[in-house]
């Protein structure tokens, strides 16, 4: 990372990151219970010790996800790579492109690598496209946008 005061490395306790994210994603990785240890790993955005964000990348699909990713995923781990969710910056760190750093770090500790991720926030496409994300598949309902998936090859 350009920032030395920031460092990303792998949360020991992953409840320490889920209580950074807001309830309506807890719940869903809660519901994961144990098995979330086996299928994700959380890299954590660190200022000294202060854990202040981070995200996830799975090698296998949660199970809070939706039937769109469903439908994608089998093709997409194995032609693309790993799965990323769940990445948030407390809210008091946002504008200090910490979010942006956290995936250039983990595209550069993981070169060769892929990597895909769904949204559901069309506001987020050109954050994502910035990064090297490209389209995969759009979803909409009655021509209203429901979620994007998007995927990054080196």
């Amino acid at each position: 990372m350009e920032n030395p005061l920031f460092c990303l490395k792998q949360v020991p306790h992953r409840l320490d990151f889920m209580h950074l994210l807001p309830l309506d994603w807890q719940e869903p990785l809660k519901a994961e219970g144990i098995g979330l240890d086996q299928k994700s790993q959380i890299l954590g955005l660190y200022i000294g010790t202060e854990l202040i964000g981070g995200g996830m990348v799975f090698k296998g699909l949660p199970t809070a996800a939706t039937d769109f990713e469903k439908s994608h995923a089998a093709h997409l781990f194995k032609t693309i790579g790993n799965y990323i969710g769940f990445v948030w910056v407390r809210p008091e760190y946002r504008g200090m492109r910490l979010g942006s750093a956290w995936f250039l770090e983990l595209f550069k500790r993981h070169p060769t690598k892929g990597f895909w991720l769904a949204i559901e926030d069309q506001n987020l496409v050109s954050f994502y496209t910035q990064l090297g994300f490209k389209s995969h598949a759009l979803h909409s309902l009655h021509g209203v946008f429901q979620e994007h998936i998007l995927v990054y090859q080196p």
